[in-house]
């Protein structure tokens, strides 16, 4: 990081902070990667980092999505989890200084995602056939 340099932005350097960008690599990461000072990096480099992200997420996203529509029940819960604001945190009310008698439990998180798996593959599995 030599001061007074002027940094020169290479299309080599756009594809590292693209990549590092993709992968989440903290930006002071990238900086003391491409021998620059973190202002440097944002101005420079900051757009082009945020957009491998975006872009990054939206590629797990989309990947994600598929699965779910075709009935992988572990995307359906993460889905649920993620995109619905939905847990399976469970609640039990009452005197902490007594013994529990019963506990309602509610249908969980992971139930609605595996009905919502079910429907989708019954729904696609009949598509074709009409």
């Amino acid at each position: 990081m030599a001061q007074g340099v002027k940094h020169i932005v290479t299309k080599e350097n756009l594809k590292t902070v693209h990549d590092f960008g993709a992968v989440g690599v903290p930006t002071p990461e990238c900086a003391r990667y491409l021998g620059i000072s973190e202002s440097t990096f944002n101005r420079k480099y900051l757009t082009e980092y945020k957009n491998a992200f975006t872009q990054a997420n939206q590629n797990v996203s989309n990947s994600l999505y598929n699965q779910a529509r075709k009935g992988n029940v572990s995307a359906c819960i993460w889905w649920e989890k993620t995109r619905q604001c939905r847990s399976e945190k469970r609640v039990i009310e009452g005197d902490p200084d007594k013994p529990i008698t019963h506990a309602h439990v509610p249908v969980t998180d992971r139930d609605t995602a595996r009905r919502i798996a079910y429907a989708l593959a019954a729904g696609m599995n009949t598509e074709g056939e009409e």
